[in-house]
């Protein structure tokens, strides 16, 4: 290996810890306010149940016609609930600020960011998919119970489990967790690449065995335009669930000059 080439191996693995040192402790904080945000909606979601069961009969089997005005319900009462919206907003503000920080050619500049008010509106949309991802889950707990002729008891106790594995270990809070901080993260590097009026942009994975083929793809592009798009279509990572990948940045006014 020439000394370019092991000097660029070495640039590739300080920019993944970089990265890794930079969004672990925002990860956890995110994980933890969206497992909170989680055993709020959980708690709202069996309060409601509990509070509505009577009528349907706690202890009459869940029929079909009842289904839907019990989803809606249900739904109700995860929308009025605002902790996730909060911990996804305040995530974003994060790992925004962290990928831009972690940009050296941008520390004096004003990097343009969303405002306050688009971060909300990013996170509300962001919770509403969530949310509609949590319908689904419910409500195929809802047609378990009409075809296996459940009670209103079991339902409630199985619409608890639904959120208890969001909230397990490597569970569902984990990962919106950590896709959002990587997202935002990288969002935040981007538009510190771009104040910084750096040119080129290279899509670097961790190089073990589990890297999807997407990400190697994206790798094996090499060097493109700031203003280009990787294979995958996407201008940084993550370019899906679980993506462990980092951008790496060049072709600024020093680059050039030498």
């Amino acid at each position: 290996m020439s000394v370019l080439a092991a000097l660029d191996r070495l640039l590739e693995t300080e920019a993944r810890l970089a990265k890794a040192e930079a969004t672990a402790p925002l990860e956890k904080r995110a994980e933890r306010a969206i497992a909170a945000a989680f055993r709020g909606q959980r708690d709202a979601a069996v309060r409601r149940l509990e509070q509505i069961g009577p009528h349907f009969g706690l202890d009459e089997a869940l029929r079909r016609e009842d289904r839907e005005r019990l989803l809606a319900l249900l739904l109700a009462a995860l929308a009025l609930y605002p902790g996730l919206r909060t911990a996804l907003a305040e995530t974003m503000l994060a790992a925004r600020a962290a990928g831009v920080a972690s940009v050296p050619e941008a520390v004096d500049l004003a990097v343009p960011l969303p405002t306050e008010a688009q971060v909300a509106a990013e996170a509300t949309s962001l919770a509403d998919q969530l949310n509609a991802t949590t319908a689904r889950d419910v409500g195929a707990v809802l047609d378990q119970a009409v075809s296996g002729v459940w009670r209103m008891r079991i339902v409630i106790v199985q619409v608890r489990r639904v959120f208890d594995g969001y909230l397990a270990p490597g569970g569902r809070a984990a990962l919106v967790a950590g896709e959002e901080t990587n997202r935002a993260f990288e969002d935040g590097r981007l538009r510190a690449a771009q104040a910084a009026h750096l040119r080129q942009v290279r899509w670097l994975t961790v190089g073990d065995s589990r890297v999807d083929g997407v990400c190697l793809r994206n790798e094996a592009a090499g060097w493109i335009p700031l203003t280009a798009l990787f294979p995958s279509g996407d201008d940084r990572p993550p370019a899906h669930v679980g993506c462990r990948c980092v951008t790496d940045f060049a072709g600024g006014e020093e680059d050039e000059s030498t």
